[in-house]
């Protein structure tokens, strides 16, 4: 399948490259969400976003692949990026490069003791999502 993205803004666009680049080097182990994947949605649609952004989350699948933060924070490293400040709690998720492409890596929350151990080059604190509560 193939889709036409629309024109976007320079950071939004290289964002994008990043995370095809990161593609190419890590297929597996993170999955697009956020803004970004809302905007792949409308693209597939034909119809624009209601708040583009510039940024790319991704959320990682650490449990399938347990050295997930590791292998992708380091593929980051690789392709220029490095960790930028820390949230107001003290957990770190947000990469940048020079460029201004802008990569947010995060791991879901409430997933055991052993999928919670930090591992990568930026292993200190990093964000969580909170995952949905099921009724």
């Amino acid at each position: 399948m193939s889709v036409s993205m629309p024109v976007m803004t320079g950071p939004q666009e290289r964002s994008w490259h990043a995370l095809l680049d990161l593609h190419e080097r890590r297929p597996t182990g993170w999955t697009l969400v956020g803004g970004q994947m809302v905007h792949l949605h409308c693209a597939e649609r034909g119809a624009s976003p209601a708040r583009p952004t510039d940024d790319a989350d991704t959320v990682l699948d650490v449990r399938a692949e347990p050295y997930a933060h590791l292998q992708i924070t380091t593929t980051l490293r690789e392709l220029g990026f490095t960790p930028v400040g820390q949230t107001w709690n003290g957990h770190q998720h947000r990469w940048t490069r020079e460029d201004h492409a802008v990569v947010d890596v995060l791991i879901p929350r409430h997933l055991g003791e052993r999928a919670a151990k930090p591992r990568g080059p930026a292993a200190g604190p990093r964000w969580r999502r909170q995952a949905p509560s099921r009724p």
